[in-house]
């Protein structure tokens, strides 16, 4: 889910592109989220 990246209003957080583990994380779901 991406819930764990975006902010109360929906956008994704400024705050991830200083997040290197977050950055992969969500590469990693929208992968995931593709192959389904």
């Amino acid at each position: 889910s991406f819930s764990t990246f975006r902010e109360q209003t929906g956008r994704f957080s400024e705050k991830l592109h200083e997040d290197v583990g977050g950055l992969l994380s969500l590469c990693e779901a929208s992968q995931l989220a593709c192959e389904e």
